[in-house]
């Protein structure tokens, strides 16, 4: 039985891993996906979108400046390489639900002006949490 077992393993062939540089690159076009996830944490890549939000607030007013690492790193490459619209922030998500809340007949039978409405004060709540966090930084380091 065992020798059935043996033979039906097979070994999966892994991908040989890309190398990172040496020394830790400039953010700038023509980065390295791997480069940016060696070399620069998770504070580093929030804080370089920060600064291209603030540099051209209103080209990037939906531009997502938070996440998961590999989230950053690719909106990183993304804005580096002219993609815009693959930076702004998704609308319309799964929203949040209470554990163990249904939707009932009446919240399902909402028109979709308020519907609208709802994701808009969700919006808003978001970017006023964001500004929040990104005074909280600013005095951080001003006070560093």
């Amino acid at each position: 039985m065992n020798l059935l077992l043996k033979k039906s393993r097979t070994k999966k062939k892994s991908k040989p891993k890309e190398e990172h540089s040496e020394n830790k690159p400039d953010i700038k076009k023509g980065i390295k996906k791997v480069d940016l996830q060696h070399h620069f944490n998770r504070e580093e890549l929030e804080q370089f979108l920060r600064k291209k939000k603030d540099d051209d607030p209103e080209a990037l007013k939906d531009m997502k400046v938070t996440g998961r690492k590999n989230e950053l790193v690719d909106r990183i490459l993304k804005f580096l390489e002219g993609d815009i619209e693959g930076v702004k922030k998704k609308k319309g998500g799964r929203g949040k639900r209470k554990r163990g809340s249904s939707v009932s007949q009446d919240e399902g039978s909402k028109d979709e002006g308020s519907k609208d409405e709802e994701a808009k004060d969700e919006e808003a709540k978001d970017e006023e949490a964001e500004e929040k966090e990104t005074k909280k930084r600013k005095k951080n380091e001003s006070e560093k």
